[in-house]
């Protein structure tokens, strides 16, 4: 793979001011539901920072790096490297889509981001590089994206992310007749920016309601869409993953008794205080460590404490 690959990131931060005052005035006199104004969509819990280590440490061939905000700049980051860029959502999206709070809609705009390369990855700020990585996992020999899925989980949650991957599905399936009946691994993903806009274009009318979502709901539909696409139009590999679950209890104990073997990735929570065992044990290239409703302070004192152990060396990205 000898194409330049970007690696585009969305941040923000809960306790920054301005961003809570931005949030508490568009809130005001409507009713949001629960899970779309979570803490945990908007709380920083330090980890770009260690994403970013990852990154220098593991994936040194990585070409630009964008980070998507909300007039907003991590205050240890360093804007005099050369492949660091902060790009605004406002640089990126509609008037009409302002202000996002909703990292479903801004993710539908990073096609949007200037100078962006064809060839790119995307990570949230919980993603990690957890050994040397080429660009070859990320893209097969024809230059198209490798996409992994995992089986979906068969406990139904009622969840409006669990509805926006289905709305997803149907799209798919409606337009291509191609049922792919798996979720995406949750963690680092391969992008083409020019089938990303083919896809847009394809399904313009109910992505531009997602994206004019100030907030998620269940009729958004989940950026799953593009990877999916891909594989529809031949212009992505379909790569089937198994599942490191510790939300599911049978799905943990099997994977607790199982032999040491190899995963491309794992999806961690933070509350089983087993993230370093699980590392040792699968060696995934990735993985992410995923705050969400049931995550406590104590949760996140002992995440940020494994980082620092992981990934102990200030990098180029730093003050």
């Amino acid at each position: 793979m000898d194409k330049k690959i970007d690696l585009v990131y969305l941040w923000c931060n809960l306790d920054d001011p301005n961003f809570k005052q931005r949030k508490e005035n568009f809130l005001r006199g409507q009713i949001i539901d629960k899970e779309a104004n979570n803490p945990c969509r908007f709380t920083d819990n330090g980890e770009l920072k260690y994403s970013l280590r990852s990154v220098e440490l593991y994936a040194p061939w990585v070409n630009k790096i964008y980070i998507v905000t909300d007039n907003q700049i991590p205050n240890w980051l360093n804007l005099d490297n050369p492949k660091i860029k902060i790009v605004n959502h406002k640089e990126i999206m509609p008037k009409s889509a302002l202000p996002s709070f909703n990292s479903i809609s801004i993710e539908h705009c990073i096609k949007n981001i200037p100078n962006l390369e064809e060839h790119f990855i995307y990570a949230n700020d919980d993603m990690f590089f957890n050994m040397p990585t080429s660009p070859e996992f990320f893209f097969n020999k024809k230059g198209f994206p490798i996409s992994r899925f995992k089986k979906k989980s068969k406990v139904i949650f009622h969840t409006i992310y669990e509805a926006t991957l289905n709305n997803a599905d149907e799209l798919i399936y409606k337009k291509f007749k191609i049922k792919i009946d798996f979720e995406l691994h949750h963690n680092i993903d391969a992008f083409l920016k020019s089938e990303v806009i083919n896809c847009y274009e394809t399904f313009k009318d109910e992505i531009d309601k997602t994206i004019n979502s100030h907030f998620r709901n269940k009729e958004n539909i989940e950026r799953t869409i593009y990877q999916k696409y891909f594989v529809a139009v031949k212009k992505g590999e379909f790569k089937k993953v198994s599942r490191v679950d510790y939300k599911n209890p049978i799905l943990r104990f099997i994977n607790l008794i199982k032999k040491e073997y190899k995963k491309d990735s794992c999806l961690l929570c933070p509350q089983g205080r087993e993230i370093e065992y699980v590392l040792n044990k699968f060696k995934p290239n990735l993985f992410c460590i995923n705050d969400n409703e049931d995550t406590k302070d104590e949760d996140r004192i002992y995440m940020k404490q494994f980082l620092e152990k992981r990934y102990p060396n200030k990098s180029g990205f730093e003050i």
